[in-house]
């Protein structure tokens, strides 16, 4: 494994040592997935935290993305789901939540949603986003994979979940990682 940091790209982007610029990491792997510096640091949570509160501008519903750290031995949808619960996303008041869990190094993700939002989008929705995100992670654009996940995930939920006067989102907007 090499380790390497681009001071130059770095300041390009505007970042500054300390404030999460990442280093790039190589590691040989048979089959290259998700660089561990692209999910979760500077600027690209940035625009993923930016489309979360784009999308819930627009609706009542709550969206989460969750970046699971090291190894996941266990089928992500359960993980997901168990995630899901622990961040109280079950509770919302329209049960409208959906949560993102992407697993890089396990090369896995999941996308669930609470009980409302599946009855009115069903099996159709979370399949459409799956395979959308499945094809730009394949062609390593980590990023936009989340960004259009969580644009078509606001789509729906405005559609079905409007944003009401007294509509207010408890849950934070910023990306969980652990």
């Amino acid at each position: 494994m090499a380790a390497r940091f681009d001071a130059a790209a770095a300041q390009e982007r505007g970042q500054n040592a300390g404030d999460g610029t990442p280093i790039h990491l190589t590691i040989p792997v048979d089959r290259p997935w998700v660089p561990l510096r692209i999910l979760g640091l500077g600027r690209p949570s940035d625009q993923i935290v930016q489309a979360i509160r784009d999308a819930e501008s627009n609706t009542s519903g709550e969206i989460r993305v969750y970046i699971q750290r090291g190894t996941l031995d266990v089928d992500p949808l359960i993980t997901a789901q168990k995630k899901f619960h622990r961040l109280g996303m079950d509770k919302t008041p329209e049960r409208n939540a959906v949560l993102i869990f992407v697993a890089p190094r396990a090369h896995k993700f999941a996308v669930v949603g609470d009980k409302a939002i599946h009855e009115k989008c069903g099996e159709h929705l979370w399949q459409r986003l799956v395979d959308k995100m499945r094809e730009h992670f394949r062609n390593e654009k980590f990023s936009q994979a989340l960004v259009e996940a969580i644009e078509e995930t606001g789509k729906a939920l405005a559609s079905h979940f409007p944003k009401r006067s007294t509509s207010s989102h408890e849950l934070p907007d910023e990306i969980v990682e652990s």
